[in-house]
């Protein structure tokens, strides 16, 4: 085991699906709004040019609200971006934590994952994409899987008493 794996696994808190929903559903929430903040504060029209005009139609303090709208826009966006890294980070050891609860590794290495079709896929977890509890207990979504070099999808998962199934035909449970 590389020592970087070991890190992982002693790093870990025991892992609770509750809270691995919670963290993903919140990181989700933060994605979509950046996305739209991004749509919203869309740059490519906020130059020199575009900025003049707008502070001329707006007349007297007009520099001085564009100004202020500029610095504050560069706020939000900071700010946007400081949320999605830090909702990003903690998804990821949510993910670690079920990953070592499930016996696998959290080392960025392809490894064997089990089936749905008990069937074995090898395929390196690159992060999750969604999670959702289920009645059960146990936890389902999808994860990010690079099944091949350079090549990423996301296949959907279940978490259930330990054991970590990726699903390679459509799940029904």
């Amino acid at each position: 085991m590389s020592t970087e794996t070991t890190q992982n696994i002693i790093q870990s808190e025991s892992f609770d699906p509750s809270r691995l929903v919670s963290t993903v559903d919140h990181l989700e929430t933060v994605a979509k709004a950046s996305v739209l903040l991004g749509l919203v504060l869309d740059a490519k029209f906020i130059d020199e040019s575009t900025c003049s005009m707008v502070a001329e139609a707006l007349g007297d303090g007009g520099q001085d609200l564009i100004r202020e709208y500029l610095e504050k826009r560069r706020a939000i966006v900071g700010q946007m971006q400081k949320r999605v890294a830090e909702k990003t980070d903690a998804g990821s050891r949510e993910l670690n934590s079920m990953l070592v609860a499930a016996g696998l590794i959290t080392a960025p290495e392809f490894q064997t994952l089990r089936t749905s079709t008990r069937k074995t896929i090898r395929a390196r977890i690159a992060g999750i994409a969604s999670a959702r509890r289920r009645a059960d207990g146990s936890v389902w979504g999808f994860l990010r899987l690079e099944t091949s070099p350079k090549s990423f999808e996301n296949m959907e998962f279940t978490f259930r008493d330990g054991i970590l199934t990726v699903c390679d035909d459509p799940c029904i449970y």
